[in-house]
């Protein structure tokens, strides 16, 4: 039993495009190498920003290996840059 904590991550969403948050999430865990994991997706409006939650698995169920995460906040960053980028929010 791993007692690790998984990663997680906030993706903002206007509240429109909430249907995007799938495309969203895809790609932040693209970006951490974590595609085809378990994951857990809440979605929140407790704030002014809707906005979701992501637990992911960093175990991948055909290797049983786990994923190396120790740039994970400049591999999200860079991701979330593009991200913007590509929608002119920046």
């Amino acid at each position: 039993m791993c007692h690790t904590p998984k990663p997680g991550a906030v993706a903002p969403e206007p509240a429109d495009h909430a249907a995007g948050a799938g495309h969203t999430v895809d790609g932040s865990l693209e970006a951490l190498g974590l595609e085809g994991r378990g994951t857990l997706i809440v979605a929140h409006e407790d704030t002014r920003h809707p906005h979701v939650r992501v637990i992911a698995n960093r175990v991948d169920p055909e290797t049983g290996r786990a994923a190396k995460l120790g740039n994970s906040k400049l591999s999200l960053s860079r991701w979330a840059k593009g991200y913007e980028r590509e929608r002119g929010r920046v």
